[in-house]
């Protein structure tokens, strides 16, 4: 995963400054809804493959994988969705 460093407050305040409340309100609106966005994929991301083909010799989906499966679900439904003010299906 790639990070990227954030702008100082400073840096902010310029690039919007050329903008009206409005504007900036949905601006900022856009640029939390990219992160959500993110956010969400990166976790999906981390979870196991259910769709891999199941062979009792070579793979299955063990205890372990389950359990982070549904820890990092619990993660996303208790603290991202609620932190972006999303709830359901949003």
């Amino acid at each position: 995963m790639k990070t990227t460093p954030l702008p100082s407050v400073e840096e902010v305040l310029t690039e919007y400054s050329q903008y009206n409340d409005a504007e900036v309100e949905d601006l900022l609106n856009q640029d939390r809804n990219q992160a959500y966005t993110s956010l969400v994929e990166e976790i999906e991301g981390m979870k196991s493959d259910p769709t891999l083909p199941v062979d009792d010799a070579l793979y299955s989906r063990s205890d372990i994988d389950r359990e982070v499966d549904k820890t990092l679900t619990d993660i996303l439904e208790n603290v991202v969705k609620p932190l972006y003010n999303k709830t359901g299906d949003n």
